[in-house]
């Protein structure tokens, strides 16, 4: 695209996720100074997000593997960023890899999105040291990395010595009006039903990091003490599903905790629940925080560095340890017995929300995706 100012996204999926909902925004916001800007996802998944006037490229479907389809992925690539000046990869690992591994073969400058805290993550990893030795090799050569988190920016120093002067932190922008917009939406009736009585919600991934076998434990010790007929609903997919539905039958939870699976609108739900939990043991920067702040919800969340970015304890939330249950059972309690409370912290969340919008972050974005 010889004279046109174009950038170039790799993505591992644009399926309905936070980073997804995020590089949504991005897009959208920079085709206002770009005369070309294109989202290259690895798999292509059943449903995902798309922004008019973004030009997208698959490689794979969602079932292949990108191990074994590497070189397919990479030829690809390679012929895609020949049409950009920038290159920018949004997701950790695989994303982030190819991303770096395609432009350094095609001798193009490129840039990173580092979106948790990166030790953390490769601990649960099959070969840890291999990974680290990559993400000193691809990310210490990136001409800028942005972080959505001055943690995950202290973690890339602390653990990969990347030099700071070339890290950017650049929290989540996030649409208001988009959000209060789609949380008017209805839900069918069979789920409408559960927001009869008071409900705790929780939004995330079914996986080890969001700590829902805690949760589950502390809200069984939450029933037994609180008098009143109250529900958790948990939003999302993911490979520890069964693990959960065994835990909720053998604490006799069946009839008060629904894992509801992936919603492609998660905003009615979130306004009908009375209480939002997230009670992660690690973090990027979660968007679900934003989005209940957003629709004015009393939030218990984990007191873990990226969510003490966003929540400051009995300021705008409640903060927990992660592994303590006496403590999580006791924010979550503290907000039950005491709406005032809830919505004391609901309307300072939602004044700490409103610099979050994406509108006041417009021009920030256009300098940080910048080489």
């Amino acid at each position: 695209m010889d004279g046109m100012k174009s950038i170039l996204f790799v993505i591992d999926t644009m399926s309905t996720g936070g980073a997804q909902k995020v590089l949504a925004l991005i897009t959208k916001s920079l085709l206002m100074t770009y005369d070309c800007v294109g989202v290259f996802v690895i798999k292509k998944t059943e449903s995902h997000f798309f922004v008019e006037g973004v030009e997208y490229y698959f490689a794979i479907e969602e079932e292949e593997k990108i191990t074994t389809n590497l070189f397919p992925i990479l030829n690809q690539l390679s012929n895609v960023i020949q049409q950009y000046d920038r290159i920018i990869g949004f997701t950790d690992f695989a994303a982030n890899y190819l991303t770096s591994l395609c432009a350094t073969l095609n001798k193009k400058p490129y840039m990173l999105s580092v979106r948790c805290e990166i030790s953390s993550v490769i601990e649960s990893f099959d070969l840890p040291s291999v990974n680290k030795s990559l993400i000193e090799l691809c990310y210490g050569n990136a001409q800028k990395i942005i972080c959505n988190s001055i943690a995950s920016k202290n973690d890339l120093r602390a653990h990969y010595q990347i030099n700071e002067q070339k890290i950017e932190v650049l929290y989540n922008p996030i649409d208001i009006p988009f959000t209060e917009t789609l949380s008017q939406e209805a839900i069918v009736q069979e789920e409408s039903i559960l927001f009869e009585n008071q409900t705790i919600l929780a939004i995330g991934r079914l996986s080890y990091e969001k700590n829902y076998p805690m949760l589950l434990k502390a809200f069984k010790i939450l029933q037994k003490r609180y008098h009143q007929p109250i529900k958790l609903l948990i939003i999302g997919e993911g490979g520890m599903r069964q693990v959960l539905e065994e835990m909720i039958v053998s604490l006799d939870l069946s009839k008060s905790v629904f894992l509801l699976g992936n919603k492609k609108n998660v905003y009615p739900y979130l306004l009908r629940a009375d209480i939002f939990v997230h009670p992660s043991i690690s973090e990027g920067f979660p968007n679900s925080l934003l989005e209940a702040a957003v629709l004015q919800k009393p939030i218990v969340a984990s007191a873990i560095a990226p969510i003490k970015e966003f929540i400051t304890h009995e300021e705008n939330g409640l903060l927990c340890d992660p592994y303590n249950l006496e403590e999580m059972v006791i924010a979550l309690e503290k907000l039950l017995c005491n709406p005032d409370l809830g919505d004391t912290l609901a309307k300072m969340a939602r004044q700490r929300v409103e610099t979050f919008d994406h509108h006041n972050l417009d021009e920030r974005l256009c300098m940080a995706f910048n080489i």
